[in-house]
C-alpha cells in the first residue's frame, strides 16, 4: 500500500501506512502470538486464534491502515496496557486524526 500523508492543522501531520502501523504494534504483535496480520489476496486481515478450539476463531479485513491500526489498537488494549510513551503519543496523533477524519464524512 501507498503512503497517506494527512494534515488538517499545522501541528497535525500523520504518514500512515500498513508498515508504519504494524511498526508501532511490532511488540504486541511479537508478545500476543494468537493474532496474526496477514497479506491475503484482497486486503490486510487481522486472525485470532482460539487455543482451545485449535482453530481461527475471528479474521477481520483491514482494507486501509487506519482499519488495521484500529483493530490492534483495539486487541492490543485488550492484551495490555503498558505501550511506551513514545507510543502512547502517536497512538494519540493517530485517534486525533480518526475523529478529524470522521467529521468531515
Amino acid at each position: 500500500m501507498g503512503m497517506r500523508r494527512f494534515n488538517y492543522e499545522k501541528k497535525i501531520s500523520i504518514m500512515l501506512n500498513d508498515e508504519s502501523v504494524l511498526k508501532l504494534f511490532e511488540d504486541y504483535l511479537r508478545d500476543n502470538q494468537d493474532i496474526e496480520v496477514v497479506q491475503t489476496s484482497h486486503e490486510k486481515s487481522l486472525m485470532l486464534w482460539d487455543n482451545a478450539a485449535k482453530n481461527w476463531c475471528e479474521v477481520v479485513c483491514c482494507p486501509t491502515p487506519e482499519s488495521l491500526f484500529e483493530k490492534l489498537l483495539e486487541s492490543a488494549c485488550c492484551y495490555k496496557e503498558d505501550f511506551n510513551s513514545k507510543d502512547q503519543q502517536q497512538i494519540a496523533r493517530i485517534r486525533v486524526y480518526l475523529r478529524r477524519k470522521e467529521e468531515l464524512l
